[in-house]
């Protein structure tokens, strides 16, 4: 849903939400962290650190999708930079060209390797 509306991510990522809609979500996701136990402080701040990844990313994918009405081939540039990180020299940098493909793989499984991730350590606050 949010990835449909990507102006809204960019404009969240620039203020305090004071409006209804947003505010309605905060007070959902408040209420789902203090009932699972977690202190106002750390959830206070953990609906804002999720709110601003996942703004991030709305807002990156939306940059994506502006270059690819331009004529970007985001296939094409993610091969371009994967042969680039393959030819560095492995002498100064060993670990991200034999990594190239790994370090390049994924779409959505990143969104979701992020989100998993801060909810790990979320819960690891508990």
């Amino acid at each position: 849903m949010w990835a449909s509306h990507a102006d809204i991510a960019r404009a969240s990522l620039a203020t305090i939400p004071t409006g209804p809609e947003r505010l309605r979500v905060i007070e959902g996701l408040l209420a789902i962290l203090r009932a699972a136990g977690f202190s106002d402080q750390v959830a206070a701040w953990a609906v804002d650190r999720l709110q601003i990844y996942i703004d991030a990313d709305v807002f990156e994918g939306s940059l994506y999708a502006a270059r690819i009405k331009q004529g970007f081939d985001v296939e094409e540039h993610i091969a371009a930079v994967r042969d680039y990180f393959r030819r560095l020299p492995a002498d100064r940098f060993p670990l991200v060209s034999s990594m190239a493909d790994t370090i390049m793989s994924g779409d959505e499984q990143r969104f979701e390797f992020g989100l998993d991730l801060l909810l790990a350590g979320l819960a690891a606050l508990r």
